[in-house]
């Protein structure tokens, strides 16, 4: 008799201790992405998810593949091939609503003109000698010597498609 009013009790408190259980809040629930890959995805669109097609610089890379500001006073591209050349920061929301654009940028005009990411809380000096004031600022490099232009603020697609037809690939 013991052994059944133990078991009772047992189970009877174990079911209680469940419907009253509160959810842990010290750690907050995670839902994780999940990476599909449907049929409707065109190429374009499946090269656009690829981050390896915008390259991320640092300060030593930037004066290599760039533009070394330190040995040179004039611009002088040290590439050949027409730039992009995004500044941005973490904490900025305007760069963040721009990076789906740029991975699409980087995809279609991918072989024809190189897309850069400058991290100007990382990369301090290179904001600094630049004057780069607001994010993002975007700095579109002709591959022919010509001067580059900078435009500011969160830029459409049609900008950058724009840009690169009548400024970056213009012959």
């Amino acid at each position: 008799m013991n052994t059944v009013l133990i078991l009772a009790a047992l189970l009877f408190f174990t079911s209680c201790g469940e419907s009253n259980k509160q959810r842990d809040t010290s750690r907050p629930e995670v839902d994780y992405p999940v990476n599909k890959v449907t049929t409707e995805t065109t190429p374009v669109q499946a090269k656009a998810e690829n981050k390896d097609l915008i390259v991320y610089l640092t300060s030593a890379q930037f004066r290599e593949l760039i533009f070394d500001y330190r040995n040179n006073t004039q611009w002088k591209y040290n590439g050949t091939e027409p730039a992009i050349v995004d500044f941005y920061a973490d904490w900025c929301r305007p760069c963040k609503m721009m990076e789906p654009t740029l991975r699409k940028v980087a995809a279609e005009y991918e072989g024809r003109v190189k897309v850069y990411k400058v991290d100007t809380e990382a990369e301090k000096e290179v904001a600094a000698k630049l004057q780069i004031m607001s994010l993002p600022s975007i700095l579109f490099i002709p591959g022919n010597g010509d001067q580059p232009q900078m435009a500011q603020g969160a830029l459409p697609k049609a900008s950058f498609d724009q840009m690169i037809n009548e400024f970056l690939l213009a012959k």
